[in-house]
């Protein structure tokens, strides 16, 4: 990181130096006003990333500096042994059973629900509706992936 930090450090450097050149040529001119003003803008938004370089490179450790949650890898997937209409029929589960609410404390809808396990779980759901459709119509084995849960919570809870 501290090596990337100098390159990114000196980058900003050399292009507030140009900037600062160009500048300083066209003080004085009244015909190109736009352009003095955009550089003069480009000049204030590169000496504030030349600041905030100086600060990460100053305080490494800085809680502003570390990956959010959305750019960290997860650490938790669905393991491929179990196929995506398993997990589509936990979610119905869950959203018939309002296991989940919103903000206004309603239950959530089946979209959100899909959403937000689509992005904890880093899996694309395509076409979920028709998934569902597909799961609640079985005629054979209706909550396979259920009762195999079931299952192995009665056996661990045996074992304990």
């Amino acid at each position: 990181m501290g090596r990337e930090n100098f390159r990114t450090y000196f980058t900003y450097m050399r292009y507030w130096r140009l900037i600062r050149i160009d500048d300083t040529m066209l003080i004085g001119r009244k015909k190109n006003q736009t352009l003095r003003t955009c550089l003069c803008e480009a000049s204030a938004f590169v000496a504030a990333q030349i600041r905030i370089e100086e600060y990460r490179m100053k305080y490494p450790q800085a809680v502003m500096f570390t990956q959010s949650e959305a750019q960290q890898e997860p650490d938790l997937f669905w393991n491929p042994l179990y196929g995506k209409r398993d997990l589509i029929e936990i979610l119905t589960s869950l959203e018939e059973l309002a296991a989940f609410t919103n903000k206004s404390g309603q239950p959530a809808s089946f979209a959100s629900i899909v959403t937000h396990f689509e992005s904890l779980l880093k899996i694309d759901l395509p076409r979920p509706y028709q998934i569902r459709t597909q799961v609640l119509e079985r005629k054979i084995k209706r909550t396979d992936f259920i009762d195999k849960m079931k299952d192995a919570l009665l056996k661990k809870a045996d074992n304990n």
